[in-house]
């Protein structure tokens, strides 16, 4: 029986992959970036309404051998993104902007569990809503230039030891948004994803954020008392 190709344990990742994209729209010109990195990928926060667009996704796991994944996700903020993985299995996680939902179809199982209990103050989840700014959250610092025309930064949560849901993370943008995510978790494990086709402000159907999962699927719902 194949396991879930993202844990309950793993998901943040994946969420604060989809909060930055729903952020990350329009730069500003290169003179007028900002040399602070804070205030610099700040000037790449225009807010937005829907994102959706194709993600492909390299995981290095502890023992060493790279999976790729590949999928689509769609963004509606505040606080609803919808991230499924197509090949090589079927998987797929949705927040509602309330619960965060998993569902393995190899499984046949829906993992439902309250989004407050899912996410930290420092998590993905938060960065969906929040009006803090993204300096409180993290130390951002501007990398060395390694690829033409990408402009790379690393994020290290503020939090205390312990609280944090990974141990930094990586953006790459360009004049037109996030390209590129690098997340290295508490366990040295790193994911990396690359993104194409990215739309914004198209229309959305909000069932996208809904899931009815088929007859005979194992419920799991840590939202019932």
């Amino acid at each position: 029986m194949k396991g879930l190709v993202v844990s309950m344990s793993t998901w943040p990742a994946i969420a604060l992959l989809c909060s930055w994209v729903a952020f990350a729209h329009a730069a500003a010109s290169p003179a007028a970036v900002p040399t602070d990195p804070g205030h610099e990928l700040a000037a790449f926060l225009d807010p937005i309404e829907t994102l959706q667009g194709r993600f492909s996704q390299m995981t290095q796991g502890g023992d060493g051998r790279p999976r790729q994944l590949t999928g689509v996700f769609y963004v509606h903020r505040p606080g609803r993104f919808r991230w499924e993985y197509r090949r090589p299995y079927e998987q797929t996680i949705i927040t509602d902007g309330h619960r965060l939902m998993i569902y393995d179809r190899d499984l046949a199982q829906l993992t439902i569990r309250p989004l407050d209990e899912a996410a930290s103050s420092t998590g993905p989840a938060a960065l969906l809503s929040s009006s803090r700014p993204i300096e409180s959250l993290f130390v951002i610092r501007r990398l060395a230039a390694t690829d033409p025309g990408l402009r790379w930064f690393e994020l290290v949560p503020r939090a205390a030891d312990g609280e944090a849901e990974f141990e930094r993370l990586r953006l790459a943008l360009d004049d037109h948004g996030l390209r590129r995510m690098d997340v290295i978790d508490r366990l040295g494990n790193r994911t990396e994803i690359a993104f194409e086709a990215i739309e914004y402000d198209a229309a959305i159907d909000d069932d996208l954020f809904d899931l009815a999962p088929p007859p005979g699927t194992d419920v799991i719902d840590e939202t019932v008392q």
